[in-house]
């Protein structure tokens, strides 16, 4: 899919500043690092906080101003959030990565370099790429249900540990989990068809994921307007480990275990509507059931590298 070009001069930029890229010099000011970027490359720049109280009407101003793109620095989950206060906002969106995963960022070829970052940004290049919705709430990369937002709600109270002492909690919390964890009762209605499964895990992506090695493989297009959908069958207490292991491995598509599909929408149904666990984009909050999957091919103009794939 071809790009388009639009003059950067004036830009929003929404920073977390608990951002990983941002704190890496303990000693500079954050917003100083920001601006200084932009200078650099003649572009001016008005620098928010994260508040995700105030991001709608901070992008509606900058839609009024004529600014001509906002630009998200942080993790999967900040980028997610200003994403959904952009709503029907034509602005072009940018990117400065910084948290642990910036899954959005390794799917549109861009480093984590803040230089390299705000580089691209610079160069103006737009792409139009899907936007996915559960119950109407938008998501770019993914959304899960069962135990993975169970464990991000751990880390994220975790998040200020080091690695090293954060790491193996996680992973405790996950082997935990599956002992005391219930299945669920899921049926799912694809293109008016109805399979059920039990099940502890169910991934949704926005567009398929590619046959690679995890912990989140990158995903085969961004704009072929299709959802992937993959749920675990619980056969046994090992299933989901063991699918976890292949993912790593990258060997996770021949598990007889894992059940793929490939869908424009979806519905999925418990056995009694209640409200559910949802992760999207790596931020869990509540759902109230069914879940309704939808995909908005090309909905969302963001700024790529030059090398973005196809």
């Amino acid at each position: 899919m071809g790009t388009d070009s639009i003059a950067i001069r004036k830009v929003l930029v929404i920073y977390n500043p608990r951002s990983g890229t941002l704190l890496r010099d303990e000693d500079s000011d954050p917003e100083a690092k920001l601006r200084g970027l932009f200078q650099a490359r003649g572009i001016e720049a008005e620098l928010r906080a994260f508040d995700a109280d105030a991001l709608e009407a901070w992008i509606r101003g900058a839609d009024e101003d004529g600014m001509d793109a906002v630009i998200a620095c942080g993790g999967d989950g900040s980028i997610h959030a200003v994403v959904a206060a952009l709503g029907d906002c034509r602005l072009a969106l940018g990117v400065i990565p910084g948290g642990t995963m910036n899954i959005l960022a390794r799917d549109i070829g861009l480093s984590d370099d803040l230089d390299a970052a705000a580089d691209v940004i610079a160069a103006g290049r737009v792409r139009r790429i899907d936007v996915a919705f559960v119950n109407g709430s938008p998501f770019l990369c993914h959304s899960s249900i069962g135990l993975m937002p169970h464990i991000a709600h751990r880390r994220e109270q975790w998040r200020d540990l080091p690695g090293w002492k954060r790491w193996p909690r996680v992973i405790a919390e996950f082997f935990s989990l599956l002992r005391r964890y219930p299945r669920l009762r899921l049926s799912i209605d694809i293109d008016g068809r109805t399979r059920a499964f039990r099940t502890r895990a169910v991934a949704v992506s926005n567009n398929p994921l590619r046959d690679a090695r995890g912990p989140i493989p990158a995903r085969e297009s961004l704009d072929a307007g299709k959802l992937g959908l993959y749920v675990t069958r619980d056969t046994s207490a090992w299933s989901l480990p063991r699918i976890v292991a292949r993912i790593l491995a990258g060997t996770w598509k021949a598990d007889a275990g894992l059940e793929t599909f490939i869908a424009t929408s979806a519905v999925l149904s418990l056995d009694r509507a209640r409200p559910l666990s949802v992760m999207n984009d790596g931020e869990p909050s509540q759902f109230q059931t069914p879940l309704r999957y939808t995909i908005r091919p090309r909905a969302l103009r963001i700024l790529v590298p030059e090398s973005a794939p196809e």
